[in-house]
């Protein structure tokens, strides 16, 4: 796909003196600099919104560890920038998404970038606090695929995670047919774990100890 007009725009705010090249999603400028960028339709803003949000999170609580979000927004019809804070629950707002970020070129994990990985996810990302004090959730919708999860904030992890279950669960049941089956069992667990977590297991590294819940 060729680069939108708007999409140069952004990156030209990002490197003033740069040429770009290639297509979505990977676009390349005379700098070298490798950028990932993708644009959306109104009824995929709130995907865009979960995913920059998501992001912009990891990024705190992990520098270095997710992709630079550089540059997110919406546009008209016309490719003009503008505001869109519709925040209705159906996807809402009339601008189309755009979204740019550092491109990262992954390769497969050795034994020891895997071990530092690991390490990272647990003494970084999953050992975060939020600065406000919010504890379980996420402030905004995201989706696994196209399912929606309305997310939030809960002061348990319980609660928290009876919501999202809860919520695949619901998309499942009016499915019907062959998830019949797979809702049934999914409740089975929901009210199984729910309820009673197993405990926490303890995981030291650098002298301090990470508590996460296994979910079987």
């Amino acid at each position: 796909m060729a680069i939108p007009p708007h999409i140069i725009r952004q990156l030209e705010r990002i490197e003033p003196d740069a040429q770009f090249s290639g297509g979505l999603p990977q676009v390349v400028s005379s700098s070298g600099k490798t950028y990932f960028v993708k644009t959306g339709s109104p009824r995929e803003r709130k995907q865009y919104v979960g995913e920059a949000e998501s992001l912009r999170a990891m990024a705190l609580a992990a520098p270095g560890l997710v992709p630079s979000l550089l540059a997110f927004g919406f546009v008209d019809e016309n490719g003009e920038e503008i505001d869109d804070d519709d925040d209705d629950a159906a996807g809402g707002g009339s601008g189309r998404p755009y979204f740019i970020s550092e491109f990262k070129d992954l390769s497969p994990l050795t034994e020891r970038s895997g071990a530092v990985l690991g390490k990272r996810l647990a003494t970084e990302m999953h050992d975060y606090a939020s600065p406000d004090g919010r504890r379980y959730g996420f402030g905004v919708p995201t989706f696994c695929g196209g399912t929606r999860l309305r997310n939030g904030w809960y002061e348990t992890w319980e609660g928290c995670f009876d919501v999202l279950i809860g919520d695949l669960l619901a998309a499942l049941e009016k499915r019907g047919g062959r998830y019949s089956e797979l809702y049934r069992r999914g409740q089975e667990v929901r009210q199984r774990r729910v309820p009673s977590p197993p405990p926490p297991l303890a995981v030291s590294s650098s002298h301090k100890l990470i508590s996460f819940f296994l979910l079987d």
